[in-house]
């Protein structure tokens, strides 16, 4: 009789046992299931917030300055056209790259961007006057050797009445022709310090350089899942815009007060 109940008593002990490791076993399944549904929600937010663009800062650089009137110089596909759009802004695009065209709010004309003379009168046509609100040139200023980088940043506070607005790399990063177009080779590097000697105010864009690769496309060094997440998640939660030198892009403004 005693073995028998010990028998039964270690039975129900071992079946008690069986049951809670069964509930652990299910209850870590759950929680592993929303940790996984956590992280996907999480990075499908990472994804839709993005890193800091120059579209971002550009738009309220706009809005303070009360900007009607933009020349964008080497405007290429016209990545700002929404932004512009949005806020009622009229654009002068300048590229050697695209046809000339008219439409109500975008003037697009082939003029090469150290041809001073040139964009002066497109400027007058544009407006009637001899200057727009804002000149902005975003990811152009490396394609020049930095001589005529110089001359370029001397001359477009010329052309501005409000502010000028320039992106670029973070010194110097590779670039070779593009489809043969030798337009698209980076000849010079830039830095913050560089464009604030001039008086500008400095902003990163495009996530953490340490990142990176000295490379145009702004590819990870590490090709390990979850790096665009970090890379947004330290420019978000510590406000990197606000340390350009620890940035892959930066974007520089300067109020212009005209004569």
């Amino acid at each position: 009789m005693v073995e028998i109940q010990d028998n039964r008593g270690l039975s129900l002990v071992l079946g008690s046992g069986t049951s809670r490791l069964k509930a652990q076993r299910g209850t870590c399944e759950i929680e592993n299931r929303f940790v996984r549904i956590g992280v996907s929600i999480i990075m499908k937010l990472t994804d839709k917030v993005g890193l800091v663009h120059q579209n971002e800062i550009c738009k309220e650089i706009y809005k303070v300055f009360n900007v009607t009137t933009v020349m964008d110089l080497g405007a290429g596909n016209n990545p700002q056209e929404q932004v512009c759009h949005d806020l009622g802004i009229r654009q002068l695009l300048i590229d050697l790259g695209y046809p000339e065209s008219n439409s109500e709010s975008i003037i697009r004309r082939r003029v090469d961007i150290l041809d001073f003379v040139k964009i002066q009168n497109e400027v007058f046509e544009f407006t009637g006057q001899t200057r727009v609100d804002c000149v902005v040139s975003i990811g152009n200023i490396e394609h020049l050797e930095r001589h005529d980088g110089e001359l370029l940043l001397d001359e477009v506070e010329n052309w501005a009445n409000k502010v000028v607005v320039f992106e670029t790399p973070n010194g110097f990063v590779h670039q070779g022709p593009i489809d043969g177009n030798q337009h698209q080779i980076h000849l010079s590097g830039w830095t913050p310090s560089d464009f604030r000697k001039r008086g500008y105010k400095v902003y990163g864009t495009t996530g953490l350089k340490a990142l990176k690769k000295n490379s145009d496309k702004g590819e990870y060094k590490f090709s390990v899942k979850g790096m665009r997440f970090l890379d947004v998640f330290i420019s978000r939660v510590f406000f990197l815009k606000f340390f350009p030198n620890l940035c892959f892009n930066f974007l520089a403004y300067k109020e212009v007060k005209a004569i």
